[in-house]
């Protein structure tokens, strides 16, 4: 591709208006390569930052995507039904519906959690199975609190008169926390990366788990934040919690589906998020 010098230099040539509009425009894309290239180790690594984030809050989406259009259609059956007994009835019959949906966006979604991290990341037999036990825990999870937790709200809802569609509104934020199944993945897949790069490198790489100062920061997130001599240290310390995770954990206070702390390792005299 021209640097942003020889594009310079089109752009003069050109006679069209609309062709110097976009002569400027690739000139523009040419800086910002010309830029990029320029720019150190860390800052790269700053600019890379996001994917994890991007790529959990786009799972988010999908899990919200699913949970609209079963309230939209529960309350398109229920329609103008006075009847408490028969409304209660359609919303027990629609909880299947739910359960299998949100499950069917794991099972499609997590294993995408691979292609956040680093390019040269290449999944190990052991990824897979992180991948299958995280769907497997995520489903249980959907199955036995996020279900009866909306049945319950939703009945209760009928119980006291209150609109449905204010008490399935409620229950948003609730469902949204379980984009932390994506966060937590891409945490222990990020063990997975480390592990490979220490075994192919023949070194122990220590790892620190990095606290974001926000007003999700739980007092797990605190106690655990720092360095540690390896990861597999780190889980020993954190009786095998990671950021996100924090089932095993001794303090009550968690952030589970909002931590966006994560990890990073010490490679080559730099702290990097693989």
């Amino acid at each position: 591709m021209p640097n942003a010098i020889t594009l310079n230099v089109v752009v003069s040539e050109l006679p069209s208006p609309r062709g110097r509009r976009m002569a400027r425009a690739l000139h523009r894309m040419a800086r910002a390569l010309d830029e990029m290239q320029a720019l150190s180790a860390d800052k790269l690594t700053l600019l890379a930052a996001g994917r994890y984030e991007r790529a959990t809050d786009d799972y988010q989406a999908a899990l919200l995507a699913e949970y609209d259009a079963w309230v939209a259609v529960l309350l398109k059956k229920i329609g103008d039904e006075t009847d408490a007994e028969r409304v209660r009835q359609v919303i027990i019959e629609a909880m299947p519906d739910l359960r299998a949906a949100l499950q069917a966006v794991a099972q499609e979604s997590l294993p995408d959690a691979v292609n956040a991290l680093s390019a040269a990341y290449v999944p190990s037999a052991d990824a897979y199975r992180l991948i299958a036990d995280a769907i497997t825990e995520n489903n249980a999870d959907i199955e036995t609190r996020l279900i009866p937790a909306v049945e319950e709200k939703l009945l209760r809802a009928v119980a006291d008169g209150t609109p449905l569609e204010q008490a399935a509104q409620a229950m948003v934020s609730r469902v949204s926390g379980y984009a932390g199944a994506f966060w937590v993945l891409l945490q222990r897949l990020i063990g997975d990366f480390i592990g490979q790069k220490q075994t192919a490198d023949d070194e122990i790489y220590p790892v620190r788990w990095v606290r974001v100062h926000d007003e999700h920061s739980c007092d797990s997130c605190i106690a655990f934040e720092g360095e540690y001599p390896s990861y597999n240290a780190m889980l020993e310390a954190t009786n095998q919690c990671v950021p996100g995770y924090f089932f095993n954990s001794p303090y009550q206070s968690a952030c589970w589906g909002f931590c966006r702390c994560h990890l990073e390792a010490f490679i080559k005299g730099k702290w990097i998020r693989l």
